[in-house]
């Protein structure tokens, strides 16, 4: 299971539901196959969904005490990728090795929302969607990023890159430039909490940021001494910290970056030979 902000709420929230005072115990689902993607609801209920390689989506309604799949019209169960909308917490993507799908019931229901997504291919991973950011501004503006994070590598040389709609999930386009981006798996993106006009991609490129709300991107791993980065997260209670990981490339090792201005440039924090 990937490291994100999400993941820790979630399994903070669960914790401290089953009275374990803060410490780290296991809340399920207990099924499914290998753990990726982790979403937690902005509502009162404590919802919180996991996506599986094998098993779909599980949802609780409880912090995470009690699981059930949620999979009716789910034609791709190997989900790499959750989002939940900011402004209604009925709306949820998921992105999947076979695209993008949208409910409009917390789940219940599943959509395949692929206009202007290359076509379908049977038996073939088709853009593998590897992350979806909503933008908290406007929800119907969705960024989606293609990427197989488990291997690091895209089946038969298929190009990675960032689709974008602006009609929830409804159309999309493939962003066209620069051209690193568009052959970079894409793994993470996040929208800055108090500037959603700012956007970071981290990739097996490095990381790209947009000023523009995600059309446009530039090369921003200024400070970054290994590719690919991984895993992206904005400190919400202060404007432009971010953090992200990153792998050492060619090894097992690899560390966390942060940057106080908004992507532009990044500092070693932790790595595996120690604190820099």
């Amino acid at each position: 299971m990937r490291t994100s902000t999400a993941v820790i709420a979630a399994l903070l929230t669960g914790a401290l539901a089953h009275g374990a005072d803060g410490a780290w115990v296991s809340i399920g689902p207990g099924g499914g196959g290998w753990l990726w993607a982790l979403a937690v609801a902005p509502d009162d209920a404590g919802t919180v969904y996991v996506g599986c390689d094998v098993g779909g989506v599980y949802r609780s309604s409880d912090h995470g005490g009690a699981w059930q799949p949620v999979n009716a019209g789910l034609g791709n169960r190997y989900v790499q990728a959750i989002a939940v909308d900011p402004s209604d917490p009925r709306i949820v993507y998921v992105g999947t090795r076979g695209g993008v799908y949208k409910s409009l019931d917390r789940g219940e229901h599943w959509q395949l929302k692929r206009s202007g997504w290359p076509p379908m291919e049977t038996w073939a991973i088709t853009a593998p969607v590897a992350t979806v950011a909503i933008d908290p501004a406007r929800s119907p503006h969705i960024l989606a990023g293609v990427g197989y994070p488990r291997t690091g590598e895209m089946p038969d040389g298929r190009r990675g890159g960032i689709y974008e709609s602006d009609d929830a999930a409804e159309t999309w386009r493939f962003i066209e430039a620069p051209a690193k981006l568009t052959q970079a798996q894409v793994y993470s993106i996040v929208f800055a909490p108090d500037t959603p006009r700012t956007v970071l991609a981290a990739t097996n490129a490095g990381v790209f940021r947009s000023r523009d709300g995600g059309t446009m991107w530039e090369e921003s791993s200024s400070g970054l001494r290994a590719h690919p980065a991984l895993e992206l997260a904005a400190d919400a209670r202060r404007p432009g910290v971010f953090y992200v990981t990153f792998a050492d490339e060619g090894s097992q090792t690899g560390g966390v970056a942060k940057s106080t201005d908004y992507g532009a440039s990044w500092r070693v924090i932790r790595s595996a030979q120690g604190t820099d």
